[in-house]
């Protein structure tokens, strides 16, 4: 058996073509090991009668507090033609972001 495994690697900073079936089975080991995470944690937490939820909120704690002001700027500043800003957001909190996040302000 035979066949040609041809990938253009830009993750991995590689580039070009690549017939090794060793480093595809290499790389689908880390992707199989990352999503075994959470499998693994959940046992962890039981043990000091943690929920799986707890494991979520304090397993992805460190990511919280941060985004980019693309990835909401419609909702302060264009949310509906009524409603410029999303009204489900809290005032006070709003006018903080549009401290922090321009209207118009070039992303780079």
């Amino acid at each position: 058996m035979s066949f040609r495994l041809e990938v253009l690697h830009t993750i991995w900073n590689w580039e070009g073509v690549t017939d090794s079936f060793p480093k595809l089975l290499a790389l689908l080991e880390i992707y199989r090991s990352q999503r075994s995470i959470s499998s693994n944690l959940t046992p962890s937490f039981a043990k000091n009668n943690l929920s799986q939820i707890d494991m979520i909120a304090l397993s992805g704690a460190h990511t919280l507090g941060f985004s980019h002001c693309t990835r909401f700027a419609n909702r302060l500043y264009s949310f509906s033609p009524s409603n410029p800003v999303d009204p489900t957001l809290n005032p006070t909190y709003a006018q903080q972001l549009m401290q922090e996040c321009p209207q118009n302000v070039d992303p780079q």
